[in-house]
């Protein structure tokens, strides 16, 4: 019966002291959680508020970069567009030659491909007059007409 006794006796200390134990750590968590949060003096933030100010400044940052680069990419492929529908539009260039450019391809192509190029120079030279304004076969250019 002593034994019996003993052993209650002794669980009902091991209970207590790991009631006890718990209860100091939950203190100590406390503390720690609330110096994490509170700010040391009106100056200072505190961690967490450090924290998530260095966070959103970083957020905030991305955003912005996000969307300058956004417009900056709008706004350089409108350019884009622009400068190629005027390179590319006829009024830019002679009739004929316009023409001729228009039927074999962009200037850029005729740029890229000598062949192309030199199949325009014959065309232009078979419907356009050659005086000072106009160049012969030898002397056609591509580049001339918006490269």
């Amino acid at each position: 019966m002593n034994v019996i006794l003993i052993l209650i006796l002794l669980s009902i200390v091991g209970l207590i002291a790991s009631i006890w134990f718990i209860y100091f750590q939950f203190l100590v968590i406390k503390r720690n959680f609330i110096d994490f949060v509170t700010p040391p003096d009106e100056k200072t933030p505190s961690q967490l508020g450090a924290i998530v100010t260095s966070i959103s400044k970083g957020l905030a940052s991305e955003i912005i970069l996000s969307f300058r680069n956004f417009f900056a990419g709008l706004q350089s492929g409108k350019v884009r567009s622009e400068q190629a529908a005027l390179i590319e539009s006829p009024s830019e260039q002679p009739n004929i030659a316009g023409g001729l450019v228009g039927l074999l391809g962009s200037s850029k192509r005729l740029q890229k491909n000598p062949i192309l190029a030199a199949m325009a120079g014959l065309l232009m030279n078979q419907f356009v007059p050659h005086d000072n304004n106009h160049e012969s076969v030898s002397e056609y250019n591509p580049n001339k007409f918006g490269g």
